[in-house]
């Protein structure tokens, strides 16, 4: 009786010991596929990050484009008035 006692004892053990190391490898796995996205994450933000850059600063050079093409007409508005003036 004992001894059925003792091996359904141990056989109960040894399953518990089984599903908690099958949790621990699941727990891992799911922590590092985690790890993984959250890198994964960070990796677009910066790329995100440098994109906002480049967006930033071809505005900023469009602007300027425009700027000089505003003054540049500007002076040939203003040539073309000082010839007609002297003529």
């Amino acid at each position: 009786m004992l001894s059925s006692f003792r091996k359904a004892y141990l056989s109960e053990y040894a399953f518990l010991q089984n599903t908690s190391n099958i949790c621990f490898v699941f727990l891992v796995y799911n922590i590092f596929k985690r790890t993984k996205a959250e890198l994964e994450v960070e990796s677009l933000m910066g790329e995100l990050e440098m994109t906002r850059k480049r967006l930033v600063k071809a505005q900023s050079e469009a602007a300027e484009s425009r700027a000089a093409y505003v003054d540049a007409e500007a002076k040939a508005s203003r040539s073309i008035l000082t010839r007609k003036l002297i003529e």
